[in-house]
């Protein structure tokens, strides 16, 4: 017997505050400001508690949130690992390179970029699977309601008549989307979970060369591209670039912790563009690793980093964008292509059952 239990009221204030992107930069900018101003984190947060409960009812999220973590630290963890649950891990993992390094206001205003990064390039991927699935969806539709309804009641007019051409093509076409309309919806869930499953645990092999196709390059993309922006907010923290790289791998998936720990593996014999770059996995880009073994070499690196990231960023939103009017003109030529063919064959169909009545008489 499988035992079910709902979601605690603490599990559900976690899980809207980790999906409250807008909320964690507004309280982000809080905290950096009162540190700027020696305010102790611990006393911060109390403080925002406060301000927060004489707005807010005690269930409030953010009220919750507060509560966790100033117990936490009085516990004796640090403010990173009071985070635990309440944040994505990237986040904490910023976080926790700030705390380390000593500079947490510092890395808490880069870490508003790094949020309002993944933002703009998370919009931008909505945007391009949006359209095209509803384009898709509507069609399986449209066929399914030709098939099993506009088809039949013309062919009540003519029941024994045996159709050819265009008519018979449609006829069968629309029948099949019909009768298996649901059991296409569930293929294709059960591929897209697969597909999702794949992302984050399909590490090596075949799968480098596959990063360069499809969704996987623009799965391999949305991740290097907030990697290198994460890795750099904690450059520009002054954490270490070897240390950088370990608390980047902490939180990090199955996929992205393999090139993480393997640019780790090569930091010391090589700087970090060379590291990368002897890994194989190509990542995060070949582009941005051979700028980065340039720039290794000089002053200045962190600046240069932050750089790269913020070109990267641009780019990868243009080429995701560009993606995106591709997939919307391929849906209009597909959807146009479905209506031209539906027309045709009704047509057929409907002179072939004029044809045979008049045959009848």
């Amino acid at each position: 017997m499988i035992n079910f239990s709902l979601p605690d009221k603490k599990t559900i204030a976690q899980w809207r505050f980790r999906k409250n992107t807008k909320a964690r930069k507004k309280l982000y900018g809080k905290m950096a400001r009162m540190l700027e101003n020696s305010v102790p984190i611990k006393n911060a947060l109390t403080d925002l508690k406060k301000r927060r409960l004489s707005q807010f009812s005690e269930n409030d999220a953010q009220a919750q949130a507060f509560s966790d973590w100033t117990q936490r630290m009085g516990s004796g963890e640090n403010f990173a690992k009071a985070l635990t649950g309440w944040v994505p891990s990237d986040e904490q993992s910023i976080i926790s390179g700030g705390e380390a390094s000593g500079r947490v206001a510092g890395t808490l205003i880069n870490l508003i970029g790094v949020l309002e990064a993944k933002t703009k390039i998370k919009s931008t991927i909505v945007k391009a699977l949006t359209y095209p699935s509803v384009i898709f969806i509507g069609l399986c539709v449209i066929l399914a309601v030709f098939g099993g309804f506009s088809i039949p009641m013309f062919l009540d007019a003519a029941p024994n008549i045996q159709l050819y051409g265009v008519g018979a093509f449609v006829a069968s076409l629309t029948g099949f989307f019909y009768e298996n309309l649901f059991l296409i919806f569930g293929f294709l869930l059960v591929v897209a979970l697969v597909f999702q499953l794949s992302l984050n645990r399909w590490v090596d092999g075949l799968r480098v060369k596959v990063d360069r196709f499809g969704p996987w390059a623009i799965f391999s993309m949305l991740h290097g591209v907030s990697w290198l922006i994460s890795f750099s907010s904690l450059i520009q923290a002054g954490v270490p670039v070897k240390d950088a790289l370990k608390q980047t791998s902490l939180y990090a998936n199955p996929w992205l912790k393999a090139r993480i720990n393997a640019i780790t593996q090569r930091i010391g014999d090589f700087n970090l563009g060379e590291a990368m770059s002897r890994t194989g996995y190509d990542f995060p880009d070949k582009e941005v690793i051979n700028d980065l073994a340039t720039y290794s070499q000089y002053s200045g690196f962190d600046e240069a980093l932050k750089s790269i990231a913020d070109e990267w960023l641009v780019e990868s939103l243009e080429s995701i964008e560009a993606t995106v009017k591709i997939l919307n003109y391929i849906g209009l030529i597909l959807g146009a292509a479905v209506i031209i063919l539906l027309g045709l064959g009704m047509a057929s169909i409907g002179s072939q059952i004029e044809a045979h009545i008049t045959q009848g008489f």
